[in-house]
């Protein structure tokens, strides 16, 4: 049977503080009492192994018995740069499921259609660490505050840097065909349900941003983020 494993960046000397959603997860979800053994997590590669001590005012403390840093599996690092969809729904979504499937950072960005002008960052935060605790993974990504479209571009400097669009131009290849290669560092951008506008494609080339294909198949933003983190996943991991 797989372990739970719970999410907590206050680690004092020997003990960690369970608070919020964690704390009410340990206490009152899964009903661990007073001795029991626990994994933590930190989200950095640290796991931790304690029991607890007991609960105080809305927070559990551990006691650490057992700690050991597990380096990250992925030789790749894969930056998903999207627009955040107008319906919150999907992009939660898509957070949740590219974070189960592999994905290292996140930014919203705010591009000329881009019909959300605000994202709640507290939920997304929560909703990454219930895929990064549901798929037994140890490490959090990277989550960015939302940033205009032309910013983010101008700043961004990884190994290979894509841009995906539905717009037909002769000089999109598929994406996949960009994974290896000798690049471990990508960095995707994806942009709102009307596509990209043509001067925010032109502006990506300008800053050497290459134009890819997702396939044939017109998809929904959250659908797109998906595939390219899965596609990473298929063809980076051995």
């Amino acid at each position: 049977m797989t372990q739970n494993i719970f999410f907590a960046q206050n680690i004092i000397n020997d003990n960690i503080l369970l608070v919020h959603d964690e704390y009410h997860h340990c206490k009152n979800v899964m009903r661990y009492g007073i001795g029991s053994t626990v994994m933590v997590t930190d989200g950095n590669g640290n796991v931790y192994e304690g029991n607890i001590a007991k609960y105080d005012k809305n927070q559990a403390i551990i006691n650490i018995s057992l700690h050991k840093y597990i380096s990250s599996p992925d030789k790749y690092t894969l930056h998903i740069a999207i627009a955040p969809t107008k319906n919150a729904d999907r992009i939660e979504y898509f957070v949740e499921k590219a974070v189960e499937i592999g994905l290292h950072k996140l930014t919203f960005i705010m591009t000329e259609r881009t019909e959300r002008k605000a994202v709640n960052m507290d939920r997304i935060h929560k909703i990454a660490v219930a895929a990064m605790k549901q798929s037994q993974k140890y490490y959090l990504p990277q989550i960015h505050q939302p940033v205009d479209y032309k910013t983010f571009i101008q700043s961004e400097n990884t190994s290979l840097k894509c841009i995906a669009y539905i717009e037909n131009d002769v000089g999109q290849v598929p994406i996949s065909k960009y994974f290896g290669n000798g690049n471990n560092n990508y960095n995707i951008l994806i942009g709102p349900e009307g596509d990209f506008s043509p001067e925010e494609i032109t502006l990506a080339k300008k800053y050497e941003y290459i134009p890819v294909s997702l396939g044939t198949s017109r998809l929904r933003t959250d659908t797109a983020g998906i595939y390219v983190a899965a596609c990473a996943r298929s063809m980076l991991v051995v």
